[in-house]
């Protein structure tokens, strides 16, 4: 009864969905970058890759919640041939039992979580990555990382994540306990957007109240830290795209709004990415394609064999020595 009370209000203020699903599409492994505007994407992307060409791709998504139950729409034969990594708790709570209709997933969060930034770090999507793709070599993937979503990790605007509370933080809590919205906590949720849009002239969903405050003061520092997350995933994207075979496509499960107006009708401003809202800010997103149809099974797994090797060496050499006394 929520849902359809909410797309009811969704489809009259914006009419009917007439997005893609980059899930339907073609490809071998697909690298969701969570909460990624395609105009940041698009001014950084050529740092990394140099002779890539984006595109922007209209979504019929606005947040992960509606990302992940589109991915459901899709055969069950289909999904049976998908393992999903993942570093988003919002991804369990989505889920729930329906994770069993994937051929495996495997939630990054629940072993890699960062308490200090309270978020999970690129690097460990990369290495479970490609410790699952050496596991199920033949298998597709859907990668998802969870920057550049907010908390931001880059230390210089860690002052950021000090003045709010981490969504991220309660999601990861709703998870562990395997607990998932009812419609009492579903409408709670949509009767404080409404309460805030009347008294305070905007929608913040998705993001802690106080960022959007932040954002609506200091706009610019907010964007340079979100950029500065986008470069952080970035860096271990193109590490993955260079070893993991076949057509490899980068995209995002929805935008982020940065203060932009809901409609002409009601011009009141978004922060966030609240669900069913489609406007361009959210639901523009990127799709990167990267071809690696001619690099062959066994060199990909070599190379993927290769860093994870290094890495545990990395750790073992990283991990202080216990010395037992001999009584």
């Amino acid at each position: 009864m929520y849902s359809m009370l909410m797309n009811a209000c969704s489809i009259a203020l914006f009419g009917f969905s007439n997005g893609i699903k980059v899930s339907d599409m073609n490809w071998s492994h697909l690298m969701v970058l969570d909460a990624c505007r395609y105009d940041i994407f698009r001014r950084v992307y050529r740092e990394f890759f140099p002779d890539g060409k984006v595109l922007c791709v209209k979504s019929k998504t606005a947040s992960t919640m509606e990302f992940v139950r589109g991915l459901l729409s899709l055969d069950e034969q289909k999904l049976k041939e998908i393992i999903y990594v993942s570093a988003n708790p919002m991804v369990d709570l989505t889920l729930g039992e329906k994770r069993a209709l994937f051929f495996k997933y495997v939630p990054t969060w629940r072993k890699a979580w960062n308490n200090h930034l309270n978020t999970v770090l690129p690097k460990s999507v990369y290495y479970d990555a490609l410790k699952t793709f050496l596991h199920y070599p033949t298998k597709r993937m859907i990668i998802h990382f969870l920057q550049p979503h907010f908390p931001f990790v880059d230390n210089k605007y860690f002052y950021l994540n000090e003045i709010c509370e981490s969504i991220m933080s309660r999601a990861k809590k709703e998870a562990e306990k395997g607990s998932r919205q009812g419609i009492l906590a579903n409408l709670k949720v949509a009767a404080g957007i409404v309460k805030a849009a009347l008294s305070k002239g905007y929608i913040c969903a998705g993001i802690p109240q106080e960022l959007c405050e932040f954002i609506r003061a200091r706009p610019e520092e907010v964007r340079q830290a979100y950029t500065s997350n986008l470069r952080q995933v970035l860096f271990y994207v193109k590490k993955l795209a260079q070893i993991l075979p076949g057509k490899i496509v980068v995209t995002a499960d929805h935008g982020e709004a940065f203060g932009e107006k809901l409609s002409r009708i009601l011009p009141i401003r978004v922060y966030g990415h609240p669900s069913r809202i489609r406007i361009d800010a959210l639901t523009k997103v990127m799709y990167l394609e990267i071809d690696n149809r001619f690099k062959s099974l066994e060199n990909a797994m070599q190379q993927a064999l290769k860093e994870i090797t290094k890495h545990n060496i990395s750790k073992l050499k990283n991990k202080p020595m216990v010395v037992k006394s001999i009584n």
